[in-house]
């Protein structure tokens, strides 16, 4: 049992106030003086009705000490009003020297709102192209930007708007808005032509979207002795391809099967064209004998010409789909132009069409390659297929020396194809042919020129501040700095929309740092209006990052609580914006720069339609939790963002070990249902209604209390 010890008084030295004010309530427990001294006066506000600083005041405020009428003073004459009696909260009513009177707000058309017009735009029907020509001065892309700046509209929203235009999406001049007529209506009538194109682009990226998803996969194999064992794990291991296609969001338009052996055999060639049974395609492969062969070499280029030439891959029902060969073989073609002397009974034939035109073809019908190799005799004609006039890039190669692999690679070459194919759709869609391409060439050589290191301002974003800023266009928090960067001559990658080249930044004058800069392949369509379009890209990754940080925090509470549903944390490659200016240009080069992307194999694991990534991979691999993880996060965002946006197209690589293990992503889209911002990627409520089609709430979801759809 505690005991409590009254303290003396011998140690008292400090008046106690409340004491003196009439209000102390612990008596001889205080370890204040009480003493017998008269009270503190009493407080001069107190009496006269309200003192503001309530019991942090030094006087008394006793209730025995009756209060003194405030004498009512007339209020002075003011033009300005009271902010407390708005609130309901003045207390010196009539002495108060400023107005009581309510405040009429001014009517709409006194302030031009963007935001909610964009809105009210997007919830109505789509309106007839027509435009009536008439004589008069229309408004140029300049002449919108002078409009937006007058009616002081938000730097995000400009750049919302400006950004179609820089696609070469939205022609202002082609709208036929008379220069003549007020901001207000210059800016309403661009904003609605605007929307209106962007609902019909959406509709045309999603119908390119679904052709994407659409697969055409060709089986080409050298079905001489060597590869029977290669010929029934396709026959065998088909079904659970196609399993795989469909449980990805997609759909197998038609598979076939080109065999082929050398030039003394009987049966040369076996060619099943495209089908959609399944039965029909392995009783096919079923029927094949493998034999033949004689030399080493065989008569692969025969086997290619069949593949690309005798299938239909340009039927108008395939255009635009995901179309595959997928190649596997133990030996090379005839002539030592594409071995390193194997057995060639024909080491000098030549194939016509040449391996240059098959290639070409293959192009021209957007044909993408892969290969699984068995063993070392194909490397060399895996290198001459890879030159710039062939494929022109590096042939994706599957070790399939085990007959068993066979399943995992075509499923992966498949998911890589319809990655590749999406990717293409959203850049064909999203930017007009009337933009110019620019002049380059791929450098992929580990040494590069680079230009002089030149200065230049380099800016960054902050994080958003509340969903507040999100909703209502507000400008995010930068900050810009001037560095010393210089660039790469040559670009050593190249994506859809983007090159990437490597550059270099300059910290002091000893020390550089290796960066990745990138840009876009097309030209703005006008350089002024350059810069919104790097901006919106700048702003949305800022935004997933931000999102990434939030469900990182979630996910830790939820380890705090010993519920730990993923080893994961995600987070976003956050790019910087250089605006760098060579001596005699007048707008500057825009650039995004980024950090070197280090360890790791990029996987695209969603798209910005239906696509999600389904592979089996080998026992141990915790790739079904990246793909959780990485759907859990879409979801995350279009609650977390109170189904404002949705985050996906998630590609990245994993960083980081234990505690700091990383599904590290870059260049995302974002679905923004109601208004035009977040680039080109973004399909608004179609988009959202996609993810959700095929999204399966996972272990993660149910974790954080995600509603199901």
């Amino acid at each position: 049992i505690k005991t409590i010890v009254r303290p003396s008084n011998n140690y008292k030295t400090k008046e106690c106030t409340h004491w003196q004010k009439g209000t102390c309530t612990k008596g001889d427990m205080c370890t204040f003086m009480h003493s017998p001294r008269p009270l503190i006066k009493e407080c001069p506000n107190w009496l006269n009705g309200f003192c503001a600083r309530g019991d942090a005041c030094p006087m008394s405020h006793t209730n025995d000490v009756p209060k003194r009428e405030i004498p009512k003073k007339e209020a002075q004459p003011s033009k300005n009003v009271c902010h407390f009696f708005l609130k309901g909260n003045c207390l010196k009513e009539q002495a108060c020297p400023y107005l009581h009177e309510q405040v009429t707000p001014p009517s709409p058309s006194s302030h031009f709102d963007a935001k909610h017009l964009m809105e009210s735009l997007f919830e109505a029907e789509i309106y007839s192209d027509t435009i009536v020509k008439e004589d008069r001065t229309v408004v140029s892309d300049l002449d919108l930007v002078q409009s937006l700046k007058n009616l002081k509209i938000s730097q995000p929203m400009q750049n919302a708007i400006l950004g179609p235009i820089a696609n070469g999406i939205v022609d202002i001049e082609s709208l036929n808005i008379n220069r003549d007529g007020s901001d207000e209506t210059v800016v309403r009538s661009a904003m609605q032509g605007m929307v209106n194109t962007t609902k019909k682009q959406r509709h045309r990226l999603v119908e390119a979207l679904e052709r994407a998803q659409q697969v055409l996969l060709c089986f080409l194999v050298d079905t001489t002795g060597s590869m029977y064992a290669h010929m029934v794990a396709v026959k065998e291991q088909i079904k659970e391809i196609v399993k795989r296609i469909n449980e990805s969001g997609c759909q197998l338009m038609g598979v076939s099967f080109v065999g082929y052996k050398d030039f003394d055999d009987a049966d040369q060639f076996q060619v099943l064209p495209f089908t959609k049974s399944m039965a029909k395609f392995r009783s096919f492969v079923d029927g094949i004998e493998a034999r033949g062969g004689g030399d080493t070499a065989e008569n692969v280029l025969g086997g290619l010409e069949h593949a690309v030439t005798k299938l239909k891959w340009s039927r108008d029902e395939y255009r635009g789909c995901t179309k595959v060969i997928f190649h596997t073989a133990d030996a090379p073609p005839h002539n030592t132009k594409y071995h390193d002397g194997v057995l060639d009974d024909h080491e000098r034939y030549e194939h016509r069409p040449s391996s240059e035109g098959l290639f070409a073809a293959m192009r021209e019908n957007s044909i993408l390659y892969h290969f699984g190799r068995i063993n070392s005799y194909c490397d060399k004609m895996i290198t001459v297929f890879s030159n710039n006039d062939h494929y022109k890039k590096d042939i994706t190669q599957f070790d399939v020396k085990d007959a068993a692999k066979i399943v995992d690679s075509v499923s992966t070459s498949v998911m890589d194809s319809i990655s590749i194919q999406s990717e293409v759709a959203n850049s064909e869609v999203s930017e007009s042919s009337s933009l110019v391409l620019r002049d380059y060439s791929i450098d992929k050589s580990s040494t590069h020129s680079f230009a002089p290191f030149l200065e230049c301002s380099v800016m960054k974003y902050f994080f958003p501040r509340d969903m507040k800023y999100l909703h209502s266009f507000q400008q995010l928090r930068f900050e810009s700095k001037d560095y010393k960067l210089r660039v790469a001559e040559n670009p050593f990658s190249e994506g859809a929309q983007r090159l990437a080249y490597f550059g270099q930044q300059q910290i002091n004058d000893t020390v550089v740092d290796e960066i990745v800069l990138k840009e876009f392949k097309h030209l703005s369509k006008n350089p002024y209006l350059d810069r919104p379009r790097y901006v919106a890209d700048l702003e949305g990754q800022t935004i997933a990052k931000w999102f990434s940080v939030k469900l990182n925090e979630k996910l830790a509470d939820l380890r705090n609580r010993g519920q730990r549903v993923t080893s994961y944390k995600v987070s976003f490659l956050l790019a910087k914006l250089a605006r760098i200016v060579t001596p005699g240009e007048e707008h500057g080069r825009y650039m995004f720069v980024e950090k070197k992307l280090r360890g790791g194999e990029l996987v695209r694991y969603t798209n910005n339609y239906t696509f999600v990534r389904r592979e089996a991979r080998m026992e141990g691999d915790d790739f079904q939790e990246r793909v959780d993880l990485a759907t859990c996060f879409s979801h995350f965002t279009y609650e977390e963002s109170e189904q404002y946006l949705l985050i996906c197209d998630l590609e990245g690589i994993v960083s980081g070990e234990g505690e700091n293990k990383t599904l590290l992503f870059t260049d995302p889209a974002i679905h923004c249902p109601s208004h035009i911002r977040f680039g080109s990627t973004n399909l608004g409520g179609e988009g959202v209604q996609a993810f959700f089609q095929t999204h399966r709430c996972n272990h993660i979801c149910k974790a954080l209390g995600l509603p199901s759809y």
